[in-house]
């Protein structure tokens, strides 16, 4: 499988996409955290949709990002992990509130895992 930063980082050490139904799921996990941080920096610089920076700051741990775009979709970066959950045809605010929990919960298996590795 081709994958989403494939071009633009190569420390990039695994990654999954997960889709179907108009919507999906992407998780790429890096070497580190700055790496996957820079790694996404880059991508927002080189692609046509906007990504702007998640700025509330309740309930959200991470660095968080949005785009309303095709597809509307949620990042965040946990550890040296970034999440992408994304859904096509929909208005943005139909679908903010499932993006972000399906982030969420996706943050806490990561954290689970890694505290079992740790």
């Amino acid at each position: 499988m081709s994958h989403l930063f494939a071009g633009y980082d190569s420390n990039l050490i695994a990654g999954r996409r997960y889709s179907g139904n108009e919507k999906g799921i992407v998780v790429s996990v890096f070497s580190t955290e700055e790496k996957a941080i820079n790694a996404f920096e880059l991508r927002i610089e080189n692609v046509a949709c906007v990504i702007l920076t998640y700025e509330q700051a309740e309930n959200i741990q991470g660095k968080w990002w949005y785009s309303e775009c095709i597809p509307n979709i949620v990042f965040v970066n946990r550890w040296n992990t970034i999440i992408e959950v994304f859904r096509y045809h929909v208005d943005y605010e139909e679908v903010e509130n499932v993006l972000y929990d399906t982030a969420k919960e996706i943050m806490k298996r990561i954290d689970s895992l890694s505290t079992e590795i740790v």
